[in-house]
This record gives structure tokens, C-alpha cells and sequence, in this order.
């Protein structure tokens, strides 16, 4: 049996520990090392990644009950009846369950303006924003500031930054946040677990994305639109999970424990919504995602910019600032492409002895980034 992508699997961000060397030479050696890092991550990307947020000090989290105690008990009486490594996984995921403890802790409201950053680093999604900005507003109406982030489909253009603009609304809004790449599901059992009749029986994605202390994640399917014809069944879940009294319900084929799955937050990216069947489709709120326009570009730009330099070492040798020219050339690339392009004209600058960057570094850079899929207005 083809071994399933654990949730556990951490998000490949880059980490460097060196110091800036104001020697040029060994500078183009780090910076070379960083856009070849930055390849071998995109070459070697999980089928499934996960970001958790900090905890907020003495923040008290609203809290919901997650199994019946009754039902753990009479599945744990179950499960001492099963054999073999099958028998070890279950007991293992049941005793797990239960240490944690039956209830569990769910989205809480934000602080007031957590959402202002996404604003300005992605204008071009404002429609989104905005609706889930309104959900917040919902949110401080309740007793205990429980959140309901609502499903989303984000449709659009490839390279628009669907995915990064999800990943962002999830460390705003402090929520756990889980990426499935739906092209890689290559079973009908990846989502809801492989029954534990079978010897490589294991839960599935979405009682992995459960298994923790709090049951509220952020869980985005990227690339709806591209299920591959191999794991056409996987989604099948999805339309009892969508609706909040069926997904209360939830029960994972290899644990058989009803757990409550409503609390999950589900978003979709596509380039084609037309291709996601309408009944999954209509379970969502659809938000189109247009390529930012000629005017949103600098904050894009910038946006990228800032969060390239934030995490690399070499940034302080160069001048923190773009010149007019550069951000002009920069407009060319689609969100996408901007980190590793800007990552490239850099390594130029640098081979350069220059402390800045200047158009030809961008233009240098072009060859091995896709050209812009142009702009809407």
C-alpha cells in the first residue's frame, strides 16, 4: 500500500544562521545558496505542510466538546480486539485522543485591525478580506468569541497568490493552518483514513488535521480543479464535511470514533472553478482572485520585498529600499514569480560588487521565471 503524506510534515521555510560577510565573493556564495535552497524546496514540495501559530499569553480560548466519552469507551473496548500493527495504530490514536481530552478549544475572535496587514500586502484580494473581516465582526457578538471563518473558493489566474494570500489570513487570524496539494491525493482513503481491516490502515488527513489541542485549523485544498483521476473518490468526504451537522459527526474509517469536524475552516484554490463539480462547488463561497493591477503592484512588490529580506542574510548589505525603476521592471512578474526573481537580481547585484539593484539585474533574472500572465484593470 502506497504510504499516504503525514500532516506532520513541517512547512520548508529557510533558516540561516550565518552572518553577512562583507566580503562580496563568499556574499554571491551565500546568496547563490539561498536561491538554490529556495529551488530544492519548490523541487521536493510535501503534498502537505503546516504552519501553527504562537500561542497568545493568557489568551483563554473558547472551548467545545469533541467526542462522547461513552463512544471512546465502547471503541477503546473495540480496539483491544484488533491484531497486528493495525490493533497498535488505533489503540495508539485512541489513547492519544483521550489524553488530550474531550473537549477542545476553537478559533477566538482576533484583536481589532489583524487584518489590516492583509490590506496592504494583498489589495488585490480585498474581496475576501472583506468578507472574512465581516465574519470577524460576527464573532464579537458572541458570549465567548468563538470565530467561524467561512469555507472560501478562491478562483483565479495561476500565480495571482491564491495560496500565500491563505497562509497569510491564517497567521492573522492566529489559526492553525494546513495545506493539502490535491493533485498528489492518489486515494479515495487519503482524506478519511483506510479501514483497519487493512494491515497499512492509518487515519486519514482530515482526522489528522483534528489531532491536537485545538479542532478550528485553517485547512486549504490547493488546486481543487486538478483532482488527478486516481483520487477522484478522496474529495467524496468533503460534502458531508462542508455541512456543519453532518461534520459534527465526522468518522475517520481506521479510528471509528465520531469526532466533531465542524469547527474546521475549509478554502480552496483554482484556476477554474468550472471544473470543481457544481454540488462541492455550492458548498462554498466563491471569491474570484484577479491578478492585482497596475496599481496594486508596488504594494505587492514591496510586500514580497520585505519578507525576502526579513529572512535572508545578506539583506543588510544591500540598500533596504527598491528604486523607482526596479519596482517598474518588477510589475512585470506575477506574484509568484516575484520572490525568486527579486532572489536572482540580487546574486546579480551582488556578482556586481553593487550595494542596490538596478533594472538589469531584473531583466537578467527574467529568463528563468515565466513571463507575467498580464493584468486586469
Amino acid at each position: 500500500m502506497k504510504k499516504q503524506p503525514s500532516i506532520d510534515m513541517p512547512f520548508p521555510l529557510h533558516q540561516h544562521h550565518r552572518r553577512a560577510n562583507p566580503d562580496l565573493a563568499r556574499q554571491l556564495a551565500c546568496v547563490r545558496a539561498f536561491v538554490q535552497q529556495h529551488r530544492d524546496t519548490q523541487a521536493a514540495s510535501p503534498a502537505v505542510f503546516e504552519l501553527t501559530p504562537p500561542t497568545t499569553a493568557g489568551s483563554q480560548q473558547p472551548m467545545r466538546p469533541f467526542f462522547d466519552d461513552a463512544e471512546m469507551s465502547a471503541r477503546k473496548s473495540w480496539a483491544q480486539r484488533l491484531k497486528g500493527d493495525a490493533g497498535i495504530m488505533v489503540r495508539s490514536s485512541l489513547n492519544r485522543i483521550a489524553q488530550l481530552g474531550s473537549s477542545r478549544s476553537i478559533a477566538q475572535v482576533p484583536d481589532a485591525g489583524c487584518l489590516d496587514g492583509l490590506d496592504r500586502d494583498f489589495p488585490h484580494c480585498q474581496e475576501a478580506t472583506g468578507l472574512v473581516r465581516r465574519h470577524v465582526a460576527l464573532a464579537r457578538r458572541t458570549s465567548d468569541g468563538a470565530l467561524k471563518v467561512p469555507n472560501l473558493l478562491l478562483s483565479g489566474p495561476p500565480g495571482v497568490g491564491k495560496t500565500a494570500y491563505v497562509a497569510a489570513l491564517a497567521r492573522a487570524l492566529g489559526i492553525r493552518f494546513i495545506s493539502i496539494d490535491v493533485p498528489m491525493l492518489s486515494a479515495d482513503f487519503s482524506m478519511s483514513g483506510l479501514d483497519p481491516s487493512y494491515s497499512s490502515a492509518k487515519p486519514g488527513l482530515v482526522f489528522d488535521a483534528l489531532d491536537g489541542a485545538c479542532i478550528a485549523p485553517i485547512v486549504m485544498l490547493n488546486e481543487i480543479d486538478k483532482l488527478p483521476r486516481a483520487g477522484e473518490a478522496a474529495l467524496g468526504c468533503l460534502y458531508a464535511l462542508l455541512e456543519p451537522p453532518t461534520a459534527a459527526r465526522f468518522t475517520d474509517a481506521a479510528i471509528g470514533l465520531p469526532v466533531d469536524a465542524s469547527h474546521i475552516a475549509w478554502m480552496a484554490t483554482c484556476n477554474d472553478a468550472d471544473l470543481v463539480a457544481p454540488a462541492l462547488r455550492s458548498r462554498f463561497q466563491q471569491v474570484a482572485i484577479p491578478a492585482p493591477s497596475p496599481a496594486q503592484m508596488p504594494a505587492v512588490i514591496d510586500s514580497v520585498h520585505r519578507q525576502l529580506r526579513a529572512g535572508s542574510p545578506w539583506s543588510a548589505s544591500f540598500a533596504p529600499d527598491l528604486d523607482a525603476a526596479v519596482i517598474s521592471a518588477l510589475r512585470m512578474l506575477t506574484p509568484r514569480e516575484l520572490r525568486l526573481g527579486l532572489e536572482q537580481a540580487y546574486a546579480w547585484a551582488a556578482e556586481a560588487e553593487r550595494d542596490h539593484l538596478v533594472p538589469e539585474d531584473i531583466a537578467r533574472a527574467q529568463p528563468t521565471t515565466r513571463r507575467s500572465i498580464g493584468f486586469s484593470t
